[in-house]
């Protein structure tokens, strides 16, 4: 009943990933021990920039926070779609009128667009997401977020950092393409190696693409909170693809 009485008629419509007989839980094995929770819908347009790449530098010793070690299931092929968890990668995001000069006072890597990207040796990424602003990820051993602590152990007028907690997950192989499309409604097949911001299963989300002897692979960023309904969304299509977490 609305405002002043009257009544009023709504239709409830399910959305397109909605799950009411919890089908797709039962297909396969979910992880056991996953991080945060869902959302729901499929993705739309994107904003985007590019530039040329390199791959994350991630070992078996790399820390997995949003996802457990899986050993490969029957039928599984690791070529055609791998997701990988690299949460535990530092990252941030530099705001401030001084931001962009004290990334490059520290020798980093300083794209000239925004929704441009530059590599950090190793396969850290630097991405210019507006005039003052600068997102980083590092690798795993931090050289480059090392250095901006140092410089940011006492305030500096004109920067902000913001300390990033995303989730982020390595989505490469052939078939990336194919789940990608199940998800959202960007072409990534038809991008060159760009960043973009777009919806994947409704969630907002950060996508850059990079080339690896041509076959593709995609770093997703994401706010924390949706990292569990990612993860288990992503892996149980990539399992339904023959692929597997790695």
């Amino acid at each position: 009943r609305g405002h002043g009485g009257r009544m009023v008629e709504a239709t409830v419509v399910e959305l397109p990933f909605y799950d009411r007989t919890n089908l797709r839980q039962k297909v396969r094995p979910q992880p056991k021990h996953l991080p945060l929770p869902p959302g729901e819908g499929r993705g739309e347009g994107a904003s985007r920039g590019h530039a040329t790449s390199n791959l994350p530098n991630i070992t078996s010793e790399t820390p997995r926070p949003h996802s457990d070690t899986f050993a490969a299931g029957e039928g599984t092929n690791l070529a055609k779609l791998r997701l990988t968890d690299v949460s535990a990668l530092p990252r941030l995001t530099l705001k401030g009128l001084a931001a962009v000069e004290l990334a490059a006072r520290l020798d980093l890597p300083v794209p000239e667009k925004i929704y441009g990207w530059r590599e950090l040796p190793g396969g850290g990424v630097v991405v210019r997401t507006g005039q003052r602003e600068l997102f980083i990820e590092d690798t795993a051993d931090g050289a480059a977020i090392g250095r901006l602590r140092e410089a940011l152990a006492t305030p500096l007028p004109g920067v902000v950092p913001v300390w990033r907690q995303d989730v982020s997950l390595l989505l490469s192989g052939s078939e990336a393409y194919s789940l990608l499309a199940q998800v959202c409604g960007v072409n990534f097949a038809a991008l060159g190696d760009d960043f973009v911001m777009t919806r994947l299963a409704g969630v907002s989300c950060s996508v850059l693409t990079r080339r690896d002897n041509e076959a593709p692979n995609h770093q997703i960023w994401a706010d924390a909170t949706f990292g569990r309904y990612l993860w288990t969304t992503l892996l149980t299509i990539a399992r339904e693809l023959e692929g597997d977490a790695v």
